[in-house]
């Protein structure tokens, strides 16, 4: 999600291109949160909710940039002093932590603190202990036993050394997760959301009513540097609000200057224009697509599935799909530094019907796959539908919609036989591995939790996966590579993608814009925020 790469190994200026930030402090930023918030243990939040609070609560060795659009995906250190050392043919890292670091309490953090925080993933059971499993040693018996073979430490000279069974393009992005953030000696395996760990950032919990209300304020022993800067407001107050009508109204009455919770945008808008609240829309990593079953006639045949994508306006679906968006026809979004806009698939409905001619499937009938809710899907589905009839293809009458409990699993199996349907994809981390490997990897179709639902096998397409995987690091080739495999994946047309949604924050009238700050992975950072 940047020009630079998103891991330096070590070298270069890291702090080049940042964003300069001077604060400007206030005593008090009101937020209110949706429901979805599940913890606020860094070893346990799983949650976007959770996460927008704890990126400045919990710090790791490293992190993301406070920064907008693709600046803020690119991995900077955090409590390490530079970007780790990477060796072994991608299966050695080695970082120092910075000197003087402190928890919250005061009492100071050690290098196998972070040891004891991947050991302590194991056993919680968290749902990121995965992202450390090619570390040597890891898993849930081993950490039973005692520390992780393969993380090695040294608080003296507070260097980390973390050996990987093979190499991993993600670990980078793994080291920079909430996951990784150290914890100190005794902290117990069980959730910590009541009684919080101390923190190494700007912020610590300092008051927790859950799961209606806590309190951030500054942690006197954070030291900002370039990549985690000084913040603005002195105290955070998260409210967890249950209902959009409750939110929206406590935002237009003036009790919140920040809402992260499904509203409608009618009304928003509607209290906008009274100047009650305001809006900002930006770019966010998700890529909504319809899927095509290559091994399923008639999108076992190249051409119809160029048809489709030929056959889709996707100006005109962004235009009627409900919510803000922007058409697009990659795999990656325009967030990443990846990314390169290609334009392979005009809309052409005249194209797309001789190539349904030459593939003989003239009248071929289709079953069009699709969700129940929310809204924005069965529009997607319906505009779908219609296309493929455009085209001489012969859809059912009625598209199969399910509730999106069964939908996932059941376009995900090949005992479904689902020929094409509407899907969507959102970033983990920020990595264009995760979206290859997931959406088009072969290796994916024999998981139980399949997201490959177009079955694709295709050989240039996997071997290029393979091979991008034993590159730890995002630098100018590896992104020009990832660009190039979006574009021949597209050549193979196993997916038609066709917009990216927008996010929209809502503000009150206080906020200055000018200091909204939005990450990629954690959303709005609480603290940039500034007042007029």
């Amino acid at each position: 999600m940047l020009a630079v790469g998103a891991g330096c190994g070590g070298s270069g200026d890291a702090s080049k291109g940042l964003p300069r930030f001077k604060t400007r402090s206030f005593s008090v930023l009101r937020v209110e949160i949706d429901a979805g918030a599940d913890s606020l243990d860094p070893g346990l939040s799983f949650t976007s909710e959770s996460w927008q609070s704890l990126w400045n609560v919990y710090l790791s060795p490293l992190g993301y940039a406070h920064a907008n659009g693709r600046t803020s995906t690119r991995i900077v250190p955090a409590l390490a002093e530079k970007m780790p050392d990477i060796s072994g043919g991608g299966r050695v890292y080695e970082f120092r932590l910075r000197k003087g670091l402190r928890y919250s309490n005061g009492k100071f953090v050690l290098a196998s603190d972070f040891g004891n925080a991947i050991r302590r993933l194991y056993l919680l059971d968290s749902f990121g202990a995965p992202f450390f499993d090619d570390i040597v040693g890891a898993g849930v018996n081993a950490a039973r036993r005692g520390p992780i073979s393969g993380i090695q430490t040294d608080d003296l000279t507070r260097e980390v050394t973390i050996h990987l069974a093979r190499p991993n393009p993600s670990f980078l992005d793994a080291l920079a997760s909430l996951f990784a953030a150290p914890v100190p000696p005794g902290t117990p395996s069980r959730d910590q959301t009541r009684a919080p760990i101390p923190s190494t950032g700007p912020y610590k919990i300092s008051q927790v009513k859950w799961p209606r209300e806590f309190t951030l304020t500054r942690n006197r022993y954070f030291r900002a540097t370039y990549a985690v800067p000084d913040t603005n407001p002195d105290r955070i107050v998260v409210s967890i609000v249950r209902g959009s009508r409750t939110a929206f109204e406590r935002l237009v009455a003036g009790q919140a200057d920040y809402v992260d919770a499904p509203m409608a945008l009618a009304s928003l808008e509607r209290a906008q224009k009274k100047g009650l609240v305001q809006l900002r829309t930006s770019a966010a990593a998700n890529t909504h697509y319809f899927f095509m079953n290559t091994t399923e006639r008639p999108f076992n045949d190249i051409r119809v599935r160029r048809a489709v994508n030929y056959a889709i306006d996707r100006k005109h679906l962004a235009s009627i799909f409900g919510k803000p968006a922007v058409p697009t026809e990659n795999i990656l979004p325009p967030l990443y530094p990846s990314y390169r806009k290609h334009d392979l698939y005009p809309f052409n409905i005249w194209r797309a019907r001789a190539l349904v001619r030459r593939a003989k499937a003239v009248g071929a009938r289709v079953t069009v796959y699709g969700l129940t809710s929310p809204a924005s899907a069965r529009i997607a589905t319906l505009y779908l539908a219609q296309q493929l009839a455009a085209i001489g293809l012969k859809p059912s009458p009625i598209p199969k919609l399910l509730p999106p409990a069964l939908y996932w699993s059941r376009i995900g199996s090949r005992q479904t036989r689902a020929q094409i349907g509407y899907a969507f994809w959102i970033q983990g981390y920020p990595s264009p591995f995760e979206w290859f490997e997931s959406l088009l990897s072969a290796n994916r179709i024999h998981r139980p939790a399949n997201t490959n639902y177009s079955f694709a096998n295709i050989a240039p397409v996997n071997a290029e996966i393979a091979r991008l995987a034993r590159e730890p690091e995002l630098n100018d080739d590896v992104n020009a590579r990832w660009a190039s495999l979006d574009r021949l994946a597209m050549r193979w047309a196993p997916l038609a993608p066709f917009l990216n949604e927008l996010q929209v924050d809502a503000f009150g009238p206080l906020v200055d814009l000018r200091c909204v700050t939005v990450n990629a992975l954690y959303g709005l950072d609480y603290g940039r925020v500034c007042l007029k």
